[in-house]
Formats: structure tokens, C-alpha cells, sequence
């Protein structure tokens, strides 16, 4: 009878630490599937974005240049969280879709200096070359 009160301790014990388990690989399995799934989101919108504003910043330039700096200018320095509010409150739509839109307003900032200073840092003459 004594050693069935010590055993029961060690069972729950074992099976605590087993729930501890799979319930941790459950959770990090979501968290990663949900980073990878607003990362990549993001990272397109981004992309996308980014390419189309620096496009238009090197080869458009004029007014829709200076409009384009100033948004960029402001995506950048806004903090990310006073943009997930106006969005979230403003558009009202899922929180997963709240923060693809964000990250990639804020990622399409930062791609579209990295594009400019990649066709700024083409030699006027490597055009030339290209045309003939």
C-alpha cells in the first residue's frame, strides 16, 4: 500500500511533463506557421510596393517623386504601432490582415531606398551601353 502513494507522484509527474511537452510543441508550431505566414505576406507586399515607388522616384521624378518621398519619409518615421491603430480602426478588417498590410507599408519604405540607391548606383554610361 506504501508504494502505490510513491508511484502515483512519479505518473503525474511523467505525464506533466509529457502535456508540457506536446503542449509546447503546439504552440511553437503555431507561432512559427504564423510567422512564416506574415512574413512572406509581407515581404510581397513589400516587395511590390517598394519596386513600383522607387520606379517611379528614379525614372518619373518631378512631383510624384516629392509626394512619394514624403510618404516614405512618414512610413519610416511613424512608429509601427500608431500605423497598426490607424489601420486596425480605421479599415476594419482581421488582425492578420492588419499586420500583413502594415509590415508590408513599412517594408515597402525601406525596399524602395534600397531599389533607388541600386538604379542610382548605376553609371549614367552603363545606360548608354545597354541601348546599343
Amino acid at each position: 500500500m506504501a508504494e502505490n502513494n510513491l508511484e502515483v507522484p512519479w505518473v503525474k509527474l511523467v505525464m506533466d511533463i509529457n502535456n508540457l511537452f506536446q503542449t509546447t510543441v503546439f504552440i511553437v508550431s503555431k507561432g512559427l506557421a504564423t510567422s512564416i505566414y506574415l512574413s512572406t505576406g509581407s515581404f510581397f507586399i513589400g516587395l511590390g510596393f517598394g519596386f513600383v515607388i522607387a520606379f517611379f522616384q528614379t525614372v518619373v521624378g518631378g512631383v510624384v517623386s516629392k509626394i512619394l518621398d514624403i510618404v516614405v519619409r512618414i512610413l519610416r518615421s511613424v512608429p509601427p504601432i500608431l500605423i497598426l491603430f490607424m489601420i486596425f480602426y480605421g479599415l476594419k478588417i482581421d488582425s492578420y490582415g492588419v499586420a500583413i498590410i502594415r509590415l508590408g507599408l513599412i517594408s515597402a519604405s525601406y525596399q524602395s531606398q534600397i531599389f533607388r540607391g541600386i538604379a542610382g548606383a548605376v553609371i549614367a554610361r552603363q545606360f548608354e551601353a545597354c541601348y546599343l
